[in-house]
């Protein structure tokens, strides 16, 4: 079963409408979710993504960026998720 460019799948009707249901929902999640950023000790920025599947975290510094990490978040935010590396110092939100 096909939305736009998400895809359901499943043995059964009822099983991809299910998996369809879950990937636009993890999908608009991703899209509302606030971005998390932190300090690394030796100066390279780090910002947390929420991703359909869990968080990427990609490390930023003058040479350019890479994408250094990916897993399962858990429920925590990207940036509660960052918070939990002893070497890196998370930038507050700033709120207006």
């Amino acid at each position: 079963m096909t939305f736009a460019k998400f895809t359901g799948r499943g043995t059964t009707l009822a099983e991809a409408k299910t998996s369809l249901a879950r990937r636009i929902l993890a999908a608009t999640r991703a899209a509302t979710s606030d971005p998390g950023f932190a300090r690394d000790d030796d100066g390279a920025f780090i910002v947390a993504l929420e991703r359909e599947w869990g968080t990427e975290t990609y490390r930023i510094t003058d040479a350019g960026h890479k994408l250094i990490a990916t897993g399962s978040a858990d429920g925590r935010t990207p940036a509660e998720d960052l918070a939990r590396c002893a070497h890196y110092t998370v930038v507050p939100e700033r709120h207006s």
